[in-house]
């Protein structure tokens, strides 16, 4: 390898690093916040995954019994990204959605429609997700 590719990779790699983005693909989940069901069984976790700097930030919603621990995996619920700037980023650099519970059984996630949404689920763990949609003014 000419000493000028190498150079080249060595700064990629130490630019990565520096950044604070690793180059393996490994996640990292940001708690941004949690909410407990009305019955106070289960807990709604809004939270940003950062898998590094070949993907965009998202925001994840995972449905958990109270007593339970985010795992180190995407959310079981809801994915969605900022379609490449589409959407403005949210507190965690994923879009912005809104969580309200219903009742102890339904869970509202409100998002902007032109958000990237990965995954949308309709029943998790005995709850019915309800989308719709929260406008640009945040409403």
């Amino acid at each position: 390898m000419p000493q000028f590719a190498r150079f080249a990779v060595m700064l990629s790699v130490v630019g990565a690093a520096i950044a604070g983005r690793n180059l393996a693909g490994d996640c990292e989940n940001e708690i941004l916040t949690e909410l407990p069901s009305p019955d106070g069984r289960l807990i709604a976790v809004v939270f940003e995954r950062d898998c590094g700097a070949t993907t965009d930030f998202s925001t994840q919603v995972s449905v958990l019994p109270k007593a339970s621990r985010l795992p180190d995996q995407g959310g079981n619920v809801f994915v969605a990204d900022t379609n490449h700037g589409a959407v403005p980023p949210g507190p965690g650099g994923g879009p912005e959605v809104e969580v309200i519970w219903s009742d102890r059984a339904t869970l509202m996630i409100r998002h902007r429609s032109e958000a990237r949404v990965f995954k949308s689920e309709r029943r998790v763990k005995g709850v019915t997700v309800v989308y719709g949609e929260l406008s640009s003014a945040g409403n």
